[in-house]
């Protein structure tokens, strides 16, 4: 992993629900180094290997002489540095598609430059959406219309999508992430 330290990124996973089906369960040896983030969304780190995702675990860690802060800070200035100038935000209505390189849409919650420029043209509140690690969409939180049009998104990409992660709807503002209530369906 050393070579690989500039190499490394965050990805946002989902928590596991053990009551919706069989667990896989790893040795401590090869489970993915995990960190909490906000509702069930984790933050995992890999390198971007071409055509595969590898995790980093904790003796990839321990090779590299780094502790879950340090690979923390080094995977978000890798993301920070791959998205300058790589991120569209897309209008449509009142609902905003997040558009970068189709594997870390939803890893860009993670950067809070990138939230800055949101928050800039959406308002002081920002909801979002990350139903899947490709799809990130945003509206500002004072949006009914946005809001639902968010949860329009999660159920089309949780209806057949792929790696998917939360149904849930977030809020960004001042500088923390927060839920917003589910909706009464």
């Amino acid at each position: 992993m050393p070579a690989a330290k500039d190499q490394v990124l965050p990805l946002l996973k989902a928590a596991v629900d053990a009551t919706r089906g069989p667990e896989l369960i790893l040795d401590a040896k090869a489970s993915p180094v995990l960190r909490s983030f906000v509702g069930r969304l984790l933050v995992s780190y890999v390198v971007d290997e071409g055509d595969v995702l590898r995790f980093l675990t904790p003796v990839d860690l321990r090779r590299a002489r780094l502790s879950v802060d340090g690979v923390h800070r080094r995977a978000l200035a890798n993301l920070d540095r791959r998205a300058r100038g790589g991120v569209r935000v897309a209008p449509s209505g009142d609902v905003h598609a997040v558009l970068f390189d189709g594997n870390f849409e939803a890893t860009l919650m993670l950067l809070p430059g990138f939230w800055e420029h949101l928050h800039a043209s959406l308002g002081a509140r920002v909801a979002a959406v990350a139903p899947a690690r490709d799809v990130l969409a945003v509206c500002s939180a004072g949006s009914k219309r946005g809001v639902r049009g968010l949860r329009r998104v999660v159920d089309r990409v949780s209806s057949n999508g792929d790696h998917l992660l939360t149904r849930e709807v977030f809020v960004h503002a001042e500088g923390a992430w927060g839920l917003i209530a589910s909706e009464k369906r």
